[in-house]
Protein backbone atom coordinates (compact mmCIF):
# COMPACT_ATOMS: atom_id res chain seq x y z
CA UNK A 1 0.00 0.00 0.00
CA UNK A 2 1.79 3.22 -1.03
CA UNK A 3 0.27 7.30 -0.51
CA UNK A 4 1.13 10.25 -2.10
CA UNK A 5 1.64 13.51 -0.24
CA UNK A 6 1.94 15.92 -2.62
CA UNK A 7 2.67 19.34 -0.47
CA UNK A 8 5.77 17.48 1.20
CA UNK A 9 6.60 20.65 2.65
CA UNK A 10 3.57 21.48 4.30
CA UNK A 11 3.60 17.83 6.01
CA UNK A 12 6.87 18.49 6.76
CA UNK A 13 5.41 21.55 8.94
CA UNK A 14 3.13 19.44 10.62
CA UNK A 15 5.23 16.40 11.62
CA UNK A 16 7.98 18.85 12.71
CA UNK A 17 5.22 20.27 15.12
CA UNK A 18 4.46 17.68 16.92
CA UNK A 19 7.81 16.53 17.29
CA UNK A 20 8.47 19.19 19.63
CA UNK A 21 6.35 17.41 22.08
CA UNK A 22 6.42 13.71 21.25
CA UNK A 23 8.89 11.29 20.61
CA UNK A 24 6.61 9.05 18.81
CA UNK A 25 2.77 8.77 17.66
CA UNK A 26 0.28 5.97 16.49
CA UNK A 27 -0.38 7.34 12.54
CA UNK A 28 -4.08 5.74 11.65
CA UNK A 29 -4.38 5.90 8.05
CA UNK A 30 -8.64 5.54 6.26
CA UNK A 31 -10.33 6.13 3.23
CA UNK A 32 -10.49 10.09 4.84
CA UNK A 33 -7.25 10.69 5.16
CA UNK A 34 -4.03 10.61 7.83
CA UNK A 35 -5.15 11.28 11.99
CA UNK A 36 -3.08 11.33 14.94
CA UNK A 37 -4.14 11.75 18.41
CA UNK A 38 -1.57 11.89 21.15
CA UNK A 39 -0.46 13.24 24.22
CA UNK A 40 2.80 14.83 24.94
CA UNK A 41 5.43 13.26 26.75
CA UNK A 42 4.84 14.81 30.36
CA UNK A 43 1.06 14.25 29.72
CA UNK A 44 0.17 18.05 29.51
CA UNK A 45 -1.45 18.77 26.06
CA UNK A 46 -3.29 16.76 23.70
CA UNK A 47 -2.82 16.69 19.93
CA UNK A 48 -5.03 15.99 17.42
CA UNK A 49 -4.39 15.98 13.71
CA UNK A 50 -6.51 15.45 10.23
CA UNK A 51 -5.01 15.83 7.11
CA UNK A 52 -7.09 14.78 4.28
CA UNK A 53 -5.59 12.57 1.72
CA UNK A 54 -7.78 10.39 -0.40
CA UNK A 55 -6.30 6.79 0.17
CA UNK A 56 -7.22 3.38 -1.41
CA UNK A 57 -8.06 1.19 1.61
CA UNK A 58 -10.45 -1.36 2.39
CA UNK A 59 -9.74 -1.08 6.17
CA UNK A 60 -7.54 1.73 8.29
CA UNK A 61 -4.06 0.28 9.40
CA UNK A 62 -2.41 1.71 12.21
CA UNK A 63 1.24 2.26 12.62
CA UNK A 64 3.77 3.56 14.82
CA UNK A 65 6.09 6.08 13.90
CA UNK A 66 9.51 7.48 15.67
CA UNK A 67 8.61 11.19 15.20
CA UNK A 68 12.30 12.35 15.54
CA UNK A 69 13.91 9.53 12.97
CA UNK A 70 10.39 10.60 10.40
CA UNK A 71 11.37 14.11 11.10
CA UNK A 72 14.77 13.61 9.60
CA UNK A 73 13.91 12.14 6.75
CA UNK A 74 11.10 14.80 5.51
CA UNK A 75 13.71 17.25 6.41
CA UNK A 76 15.56 16.03 3.34
CA UNK A 77 12.03 16.37 1.13
CA UNK A 78 12.50 20.43 1.09
CA UNK A 79 9.13 21.21 -1.44
CA UNK A 80 9.12 17.94 -2.82
CA UNK A 81 6.47 15.41 -3.00
CA UNK A 82 6.49 12.44 -0.69
CA UNK A 83 5.61 8.93 -1.18
CA UNK A 84 4.63 6.79 1.92
CA UNK A 85 4.41 3.14 1.47
CA UNK A 86 5.16 0.10 4.85
CA UNK A 87 5.12 -3.25 4.28
CA UNK A 88 2.54 -6.13 4.51
CA UNK A 89 3.77 -7.32 8.23
CA UNK A 90 3.56 -3.25 9.09
CA UNK A 91 7.23 -3.41 10.12
CA UNK A 92 8.72 -1.22 7.89
CA UNK A 93 8.00 2.35 6.21
CA UNK A 94 9.39 3.20 2.67
CA UNK A 95 9.74 6.90 2.27
CA UNK A 96 10.40 7.83 -0.82
CA UNK A 97 11.48 11.48 -1.93
CA UNK A 98 12.10 12.74 -5.79
CA UNK A 99 13.98 15.36 -6.30
CA UNK A 100 14.73 17.27 -9.93
CA UNK A 101 17.95 15.14 -10.25
CA UNK A 102 17.76 12.62 -7.48
CA UNK A 103 15.69 10.06 -5.60
CA UNK A 104 16.04 9.42 -1.88
CA UNK A 105 14.46 6.74 -0.50
CA UNK A 106 14.59 5.25 3.10
CA UNK A 107 13.06 2.05 4.83
CA UNK A 108 12.13 3.29 8.46
CA UNK A 109 11.59 0.80 11.35
CA UNK A 110 8.51 0.96 12.82
CA UNK A 111 7.17 0.76 16.65
CA UNK A 112 5.38 -2.47 17.44
CA UNK A 113 3.58 -0.60 20.33
CA UNK A 114 3.74 2.84 20.94
CA UNK A 115 4.46 3.17 25.16
CA UNK A 116 1.86 6.30 25.93
CA UNK A 117 -1.82 6.84 26.67
CA UNK A 118 -4.83 6.88 23.71
CA UNK A 119 -6.94 9.60 23.91
CA UNK A 120 -10.40 9.79 22.98
CA UNK A 121 -11.53 13.87 21.79
CA UNK A 122 -14.85 15.01 22.36
CA UNK A 123 -16.43 17.93 21.24
CA UNK A 124 -15.96 21.77 23.62
CA UNK A 125 -17.65 24.51 23.72
CA UNK A 126 -15.72 27.37 24.00
CA UNK A 127 -17.20 31.15 25.03
CA UNK A 128 -14.04 33.43 22.51
CA UNK A 129 -12.91 32.28 19.31
CA UNK A 130 -9.40 34.70 18.72
CA UNK A 131 -8.21 34.62 15.49
CA UNK A 132 -4.42 35.99 14.97
CA UNK A 133 -1.59 36.00 12.33
CA UNK A 134 0.50 33.47 13.42
CA UNK A 135 3.41 35.69 13.14
CA UNK A 136 1.96 37.85 15.19
CA UNK A 137 1.69 35.11 17.77
CA UNK A 138 5.05 33.87 17.75
CA UNK A 139 6.89 37.36 18.18
CA UNK A 140 4.32 37.59 21.53
CA UNK A 141 5.08 34.65 22.89
CA UNK A 142 8.72 34.94 22.00
CA UNK A 143 8.61 38.35 23.49
CA UNK A 144 6.99 36.99 26.83
CA UNK A 145 9.06 33.90 27.54
CA UNK A 146 11.51 36.41 28.90
CA UNK A 147 9.96 37.57 31.64
CA UNK A 148 8.41 34.72 33.09
CA UNK A 149 6.86 30.94 32.35
CA UNK A 150 3.08 31.36 32.92
CA UNK A 151 1.04 33.79 30.36
CA UNK A 152 -2.44 34.73 31.40
CA UNK A 153 -4.63 35.48 28.34
CA UNK A 154 -7.34 38.39 28.99
CA UNK A 155 -10.23 38.61 26.06
CA UNK A 156 -12.52 40.85 26.49
CA UNK A 157 -12.72 43.58 23.75
CA UNK A 158 -9.18 42.66 23.07
CA UNK A 159 -6.96 40.10 23.45
CA UNK A 160 -3.93 40.81 26.24
CA UNK A 161 -1.01 38.68 27.38
CA UNK A 162 0.18 39.03 30.39
CA UNK A 163 3.26 37.67 32.36
CA UNK A 164 4.25 38.69 35.95
CA UNK A 165 8.16 37.66 36.45
CA UNK A 166 11.11 38.69 38.74
CA UNK A 167 11.66 41.87 36.92
CA UNK A 168 7.93 43.05 36.90
CA UNK A 169 4.72 42.71 34.97
CA UNK A 170 4.79 43.34 30.96
CA UNK A 171 1.10 43.28 29.07
CA UNK A 172 0.79 43.17 25.34
CA UNK A 173 -1.79 43.86 23.94
CA UNK A 174 -2.91 42.93 20.11
CA UNK A 175 -5.59 45.73 18.64
CA UNK A 176 -5.91 43.50 15.21
CA UNK A 177 -6.67 40.40 16.83
CA UNK A 178 -10.46 39.45 15.47
CA UNK A 179 -12.40 37.99 18.64
CA UNK A 180 -15.75 36.05 18.45
CA UNK A 181 -17.54 36.07 21.95
CA UNK A 182 -20.26 36.11 23.73
CA UNK A 183 -21.51 39.56 23.82
CA UNK A 184 -20.78 41.63 27.38
CA UNK A 185 -18.43 38.53 28.45
CA UNK A 186 -14.73 38.28 29.69
CA UNK A 187 -12.46 35.69 31.02
CA UNK A 188 -8.94 35.57 31.74
CA UNK A 189 -6.77 31.86 32.23
CA UNK A 190 -3.60 31.22 32.72
CA UNK A 191 -1.20 28.83 31.09
CA UNK A 192 2.61 27.37 30.64
CA UNK A 193 4.32 29.74 28.76
CA UNK A 194 6.47 27.09 27.71
CA UNK A 195 3.42 25.01 25.98
CA UNK A 196 2.28 28.23 23.83
CA UNK A 197 5.65 29.14 22.98
CA UNK A 198 5.80 25.54 21.22
CA UNK A 199 1.63 25.90 20.25
CA UNK A 200 3.09 29.27 18.39
CA UNK A 201 6.48 28.13 17.04
CA UNK A 202 4.70 25.22 14.72
CA UNK A 203 3.63 27.77 11.97
CA UNK A 204 1.61 25.30 10.18
CA UNK A 205 -0.65 28.26 8.69
CA UNK A 206 -0.87 31.84 8.37
CA UNK A 207 -3.41 32.14 11.13
CA UNK A 208 -3.66 30.65 14.53
CA UNK A 209 -7.31 30.38 16.11
CA UNK A 210 -7.17 30.43 20.17
CA UNK A 211 -10.23 28.95 21.73
CA UNK A 212 -11.32 29.29 25.16
CA UNK A 213 -14.06 29.09 27.96
CA UNK A 214 -14.12 28.42 31.30
CA UNK A 215 -13.94 25.13 32.76
CA UNK A 216 -12.56 23.77 28.86
CA UNK A 217 -8.80 23.35 28.10
CA UNK A 218 -7.43 26.07 25.48
CA UNK A 219 -7.69 24.64 21.93
CA UNK A 220 -4.63 26.64 19.74
CA UNK A 221 -5.53 25.36 15.87
CA UNK A 222 -4.65 25.74 12.43
CA UNK A 223 -6.89 25.24 10.02
CA UNK A 224 -6.21 24.43 6.06
CA UNK A 225 -7.78 22.91 3.08
CA UNK A 226 -10.71 20.62 3.08
CA UNK A 227 -11.10 20.88 6.55
CA UNK A 228 -7.71 20.12 7.77
CA UNK A 229 -6.07 20.84 10.88
CA UNK A 230 -4.15 20.87 13.71
CA UNK A 231 -5.05 21.30 17.25
CA UNK A 232 -3.32 22.01 20.51
CA UNK A 233 -5.17 21.26 23.61
CA UNK A 234 -3.32 22.66 27.03
CA UNK A 235 -5.87 22.65 30.78
CA UNK A 236 -5.11 26.24 32.63
CA UNK A 237 -2.88 26.44 35.69
CA UNK A 238 -4.02 27.56 39.04
CA UNK A 239 -2.85 30.13 40.63
CA UNK A 240 -0.89 28.70 43.55
CA UNK A 241 -0.53 25.04 42.04
CA UNK A 242 1.55 23.16 39.14
CA UNK A 243 0.24 22.91 35.63
CA UNK A 244 -2.95 20.94 35.07
CA UNK A 245 -3.57 18.37 32.72
CA UNK A 246 -6.55 18.00 30.01
CA UNK A 247 -7.55 14.73 31.76
CA UNK A 248 -10.59 15.63 33.02
CA UNK A 249 -12.08 16.95 29.39
CA UNK A 250 -10.21 14.93 27.06
CA UNK A 251 -11.13 11.06 28.25
CA UNK A 252 -8.26 8.75 28.14
CA UNK A 253 -8.71 4.74 26.95
CA UNK A 254 -5.61 2.63 27.61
Amino acid sequence: MEIFIKDGLFFRKIIAAIRELSQSAEFKFTTRGIMVQCMDMSHICVIDIYQPIDINLTDPISLGIDLTHFNDILKLSKNSAVLLKWTQNHDKLHINVSESNKLIEFDMNLKDKIEQDKVEITELQYDFYVFINTQEFQKCMKDLSTFGDRCTILINTNVTFIVTGAAGTVRITLDDADIESEPESEIRLTFNMKYLILFAKAGITEQIVLKLGSGTPLCCEYNFENNGFVKFFLGPMAEFEEDTTVENTVEENS
